[in-house]
């Protein structure tokens, strides 16, 4: 991707294009050209009003405003806003292998500790790693997965109100 004032292009436009050029000559961009047309929704920022029925709000990212969109469908006592626990958000995997998976998702601040919970997608009962603490950047390294297998993972916020499950993510193990 093209970049511009050292950001991709498509984070600096509006809007969901990427077509204008950076002003000739200047420092903050020395190789003016166009930027491609992409499409990245990590990129899509809301700036509307606050949904407060959805608990978005201006500056929310889109991958966070549809799990936060799911979660009030599928569960909608966890993004009440008089609540004191809430889902986290942001659930992704970061590294994948045969048989281990590297999980992050966003801080939840009311939360004091996380329990991840996986399990073979054709599996009934979940595994769980409990026990792990509220830091700015939570994760978690599960090992032991079968090789070329799909996985269920959630996480649980532990609040000192109760708790609050994310959405399952499905993920699946490389080949040997």
């Amino acid at each position: 991707m093209s970049t511009c004032k050292t950001k991709p292009c498509s984070c600096l436009d509006t809007g969901l294009t990427t077509n204008s050029p950076c002003a000739q000559n200047t420092p903050d961009c020395p190789n003016p050209e166009l930027c491609p047309e992409t499409f990245s929704g990590e990129c899509i920022v809301y700036t509307g009003d606050t949904i407060l029925d959805a608990n978005i709000q201006y500056g929310d990212r889109f991958n966070e405003i549809v799990q936060k969109l799911v979660l009030m469908i599928l569960n909608p006592t966890c993004i009440d806003p008089s609540s004191t626990c809430l889902s986290a958000l942001g659930v992704m995997s970061t590294s994948i292998t045969s048989t281990s998976a590297t999980i992050k998702w966003n801080t939840v601040s009311t939360a004091v500790t996380y329990t991840l919970e996986y399990k073979l997608s054709t599996a009934m009962s979940w595994t769980l790693v409990a026990g792990i603490p509220q830091t700015a950047y939570p994760e978690q390294i599960i090992t032991g997965l079968v090789p070329n297998s799909y996985y269920d993972i959630r996480i649980n916020s532990i609040c000192g109100g109760g708790s609050c499950y994310s959405l399952t993510i499905v993920i699946l193990t490389k080949l040997i």
